[in-house]
């Protein structure tokens, strides 16, 4: 079999159409010459991956450079009319968990002695969760101190782009006497010394987009002596005993923008947390809990996910699907439209375009297509 297989000639210009002929034509010498042989499809695959090999890629992305544009519905969605569409959202949300969460028994060890060890024993250390995008950190974070009973603070770093967010600012006010400058302490500020409000976790969500500056004033907040100057003041503010600080990072493909974090910054975070994606059959859980899907439509999407992360980490994808996107599709599944559909609307047009039929989101299509076919 190997021996007739070797004498097929497969070239860079080879395309799957004639990669069926060629099975087909052994298929029939074999039979003529009652030679024993593999079924159709294995001859098919190992054909196919020997016109891989030439181009270096795996067979999907292969065939993908030869097929065409996968057709995406053009049917009216249904429900069509307003009053259909908002029954449906309201039958999928009955069965809606708003607060159900997945987190390894793992990573709940490690978020709850950290916890332990600074409410119970003292012990000052802040704790980095990183991990991919949409794959639940913050929310970690805040259904751990929900769990404690301690209010979540979360300070937006992308939004962070001067020194007034960080420290705060001055402000003319008009008095009895006169117009009078008046210095107003940053939110960040009043958190980290629980001023007005009460201590709490104060999370510095995605960190890793603080350009050096604003990184370096952070510092002196995370090592020992836990305080920070105020320069327009001319104090020092201090974190409360009580403030537990923690960090969270994007790390993977795909995170442009962001900043690297030195190892006198990184040191400072003692405890690192790693998430990531759930197992596939916890994953389709949260797909079920949250959004009312039904199990076996939310184990087609997590299949979808889970082949488009792979492609993530061999680089043949500059992002992943995340848990966050599939939320998303499923809550649109949920209203009647198909899943195809629902995927082009949500997050498949994310993907650039660019490549053609090569383009990732070609890839992403046929990954779609070949899980989901018209469902």
């Amino acid at each position: 079999m190997s021996t007739t297989i070797d004498k097929i000639t497969i070239t860079e210009t080879t395309t799957p159409a004639e990669i069926e002929q060629y099975a087909d034509h052994l298929i029939e010498v074999m039979t003529q010459a009652s030679i024993p042989g593999q079924d159709r499809k294995t001859l098919v695959q190992q054909l196919k991956e020997r016109a891989a090999s030439h181009h270096g890629v795996d067979v999907m992305t292969w065939e993908a450079r030869f097929a065409p544009p996968p057709k995406v519905s053009k049917k009216p969605v249904k429900p069509v009319t307003r009053e259909q569409v908002a029954q449906r959202v309201k039958g999928a949300s009955t069965k809606v968990d708003p607060n159900y969460f997945w987190i390894s028994p793992q990573n709940q060890s490690i978020a709850r002695t950290w916890m332990a060890l600074r409410r119970d024993g003292g012990v000052v250390m802040n704790m980095m969760a990183v991990g991919p995008s949409g794959c639940g950190k913050t929310e970690g974070l805040q259904r751990l101190a929900q769990e404690f009973e301690v209010p979540f603070y979360k300070i937006d770093c992308a939004s962070i782009t001067n020194t007034d967010k960080w420290y705060g600012h001055k402000e003319i006010i008009a008095t009895e006497s006169g117009p009078q400058t008046q210095y107003m302490k940053s939110e960040h500020l009043k958190w980290l010394a629980a001023e007005d409000c009460e201590p709490g976790i104060v999370v510095y969500d995605e960190i890793n987009r603080l350009p050096g500056p604003l990184l370096n004033a952070l510092i002196p907040i995370l090592d020992g002596s836990q305080r920070i100057w105020v320069p327009d003041l001319g104090i020092y503010s201090t974190v409360h005993p009580d403030t537990m600080i923690a960090g969270t990072a994007n790390l993977g493909v795909g995170y442009t923008g962001t900043f690297g974090l030195d190892i006198a910054l990184h040191d400072r975070f003692n405890v690192v947390l790693e998430q990531t994606f759930p197992p596939e059959g916890e994953e389709a859980t949260i797909l079920v809990k949250r959004t009312g899907i039904d199990e076996a439509r939310a184990k087609k999407l997590v299949q979808v996910a889970s082949q488009a992360r792979a492609k993530a980490n061999d680089g043949t994808l500059s992002r992943y699907v995340s848990t966050r996107a599939l939320i998303d599709w499923s809550r649109w599944v949920t209203t009647g439209m198909n899943m195809t559909d629902a995927a082009e609307a949500t997050w498949v047009k994310k993907f650039s375009e660019d490549g053609g039929t090569s383009s990732e989101r070609m890839t992403v299509r046929l990954i779609v297509k070949g899980v989901c076919a018209d469902q």
